[in-house]
């Protein structure tokens, strides 16, 4: 009986997280379940995506602090994994399209990411956030120095 050979697991790394970055994030996520190399493909995936519409539902103000903490925690684990393994962040985004709570709450937690995506030699930062208004104001987000500084963005 003939074995059924998987010819796309034995693919380099490089290639697989090509495949992976060209699927929507929720399918690029099911891959997991494949195979352990799959798995680990997806661990080490270069592109970090952080989304707020995924994480924080519009509910009481206790429930919305505990998922914006929850959120934060999410994002940090992210870096932690990268920075802790040695891995170079190929792209980072930050999604942020909640308009009915204030995302300056976040600014201090936004700052420490962009901080341990530079030292993981990011390339490329992608940055949706919402025009915060202040009276006749807009407001907007200061990019951390560490970012502004970098070398290892395009």
């Amino acid at each position: 009986m003939d074995e059924k050979i998987d010819l796309i697991s034995g693919l380099p790394e490089t290639i697989l997280h090509d495949i992976l970055s060209r699927l929507p994030k929720k399918d690029a996520t099911k891959t997991c379940v494949l195979s352990r190399k799959w798995k680990e493909i997806l661990y080490t995936f270069p592109i970090l995506s952080i989304c707020d519409k995924d994480s924080i539902k519009k509910l009481s103000k206790q429930m919305e602090d505990e998922q914006i903490k929850t959120f934060i925690d999410h994002g940090k684990q992210g870096f932690l994994r990268f920075s802790d393994q040695g891995l170079a962040i190929k792209e980072f985004r930050l999604i942020l399209t909640l308009t009915w709570f204030d995302h300056r709450v976040m600014y201090p937690d936004i700052d420490q990411w962009l901080k341990l995506a530079t030292q993981c030699g990011v390339q490329n930062l992608k940055f949706f956030l919402p025009t915060l208004e202040k009276g006749d104001q807009h407001r907007c987000y200061l990019l951390h120095p560490s970012a502004i500084e970098s070398r290892s963005l395009d």
